[in-house]
């Protein structure tokens, strides 16, 4: 079975959960309970990440695992949400 895990700051609380409720459920929410050496650890465990423009999906990249870049421009937005599949 694949694993999906979400990451996110801790602003995104609210859109995580509903990310988790529309998923059926089989998501994982790390969302911003964890600090980002936590975040690079659970990236190196990961066979792809789909991510908007941050410094994870850099970190992700420059790991060598498989990137998606979700790029948009915003002047007023400061979310950062990830999604890890195939987590060990």
């Amino acid at each position: 079975d694949k694993q999906v895990w979400v990451l996110g700051g801790p602003q995104d609380e609210e859109s995580l959960e509903q990310v988790h409720l529309l998923s059926s459920k089989r998501t994982r929410i790390l969302g911003g309970r964890y600090p980002l050496d936590q975040k690079i650890v659970a990236l190196m465990h990961a066979k792809a990440l789909i991510s908007n423009d941050s410094g994870l999906l850099h970190v992700g990249a420059a790991l060598g695992i498989s990137v998606v870049g979700i790029y948009y421009f915003n002047m007023n937005a400061s979310r950062e949400i990830c999604l890890l599949t195939d987590v060990v």
